[in-house]
């Protein structure tokens, strides 16, 4: 007997680089079980309420959270939901999504924090990224919370979703429970690339996939993941993009930063917090060792 399955987008389905929440309902209406595929939050400070009310809407029917990256696009709302708006359901995620993701949400904070009392030439250098972060959103405490809470999994290993919901809907199916197991998505340390299985139903979460192995990152292998799911939800953001070869691309920006320095200038790079900032070191940390 197969099992219904209902994908609903919440946001960042049709813009691209927006932030991705998603909800997965398994099983008949009368007994189904809903999953939150990230909860991903810009933080902007005009319009918040506008941007979370459909992640705040939903919690109520919420049975799990599942978190496939520790960046904000794709969980920048969980301290939000849990310190302000009271979501209890169990979170999955990889270690380095439940510490990466609290960088995130630290450094997001204290960014915006210092904005409000930098001095007063430095204030239009500071707005020009910080002040869309709305600080009356979540405090540290929040963050503390959110994501010490995270049911952390290793690679390939399964879970089962506990509650009252997810018993019930395995009862109906006449199955063992929900599964749920990370694969690697490749993308960011810790990604996740995530299987739902019940009753010999498969759903695959494989949002920012990177197939390509990198300095410390290995590929994703969704041929490893399913090999016939029920449904299967797919990033396709750089699906129109010409790929770049990787010595070339590292060659350009190699090329762009010796040049400023040889020149006495300085170079700065905007990255990340605890994302792909670890392949920029490597990178640079390889050409310094080998250079001449």
């Amino acid at each position: 007997m197969g099992v219904p399955v209902r994908f609903t987008p919440l946001c960042g389905a049709r813009a691209e680089g927006a932030p991705l929440a998603h909800l997965l309902e398994l099983g008949p209406p009368d007994a189904s079980l809903t999953l939150l595929l990230d909860c991903g939050w810009g933080g902007a400070a005009d319009g918040a309420a506008e941007e979370l009310a459909p992640l705040v809407a939903a919690l109520p029917r919420v049975d799990a959270v599942l978190l496939s990256h520790p960046d904000p696009r794709h969980c920048g709302a969980l301290p939000v939901l849990v310190g302000k708006h009271g979501l209890k359901a169990p979170v999955f995620g990889t270690a380095p999504i439940a510490k990466m993701g609290a960088m995130f949400a630290y450094d997001a904070f204290l960014s915006a924090q210092s904005n409000l009392y930098a001095p007063a030439p430095l204030r239009p250098l500071l707005t020009l990224s910080q002040a869309t972060q709305d600080l009356s959103a979540y405090d540290l405490d929040d963050v503390d919370r959110a994501f010490a809470a995270v049911t952390k999994l290793k690679y390939t290993q399964p879970a089962t979703l506990p509650g009252p919901r997810a018993a019930a809907l395995a009862a109906r199916l006449g199955c063992g429970g929900v599964a749920v197991t990370p694969f690697p998505a490749g993308h960011l340390l810790g990604g996740a690339v995530w299987r739902i299985e019940v009753a010999g139903e498969e759903v695959v979460y494989a949002v920012d996939t990177n197939h390509r192995k990198e300095r410390h990152l290995s590929g994703s292998h969704l041929e490893g993941v399913t090999s016939r799911p029920a449904l299967m939800v797919v990033g396709a953001a750089s699906a129109a993009t010409q790929p770049v070869e990787r010595a070339r691309r590292d060659a350009s920006l190699l090329e762009a930063l010796l040049a400023a320095l040889r020149a006495g200038g300085n170079a700065l790079l905007p990255v990340d917090t605890a994302g792909r900032v670890l392949e920029l070191l490597l990178l640079l940390d390889d050409h310094w060792g080998t250079a001449k």
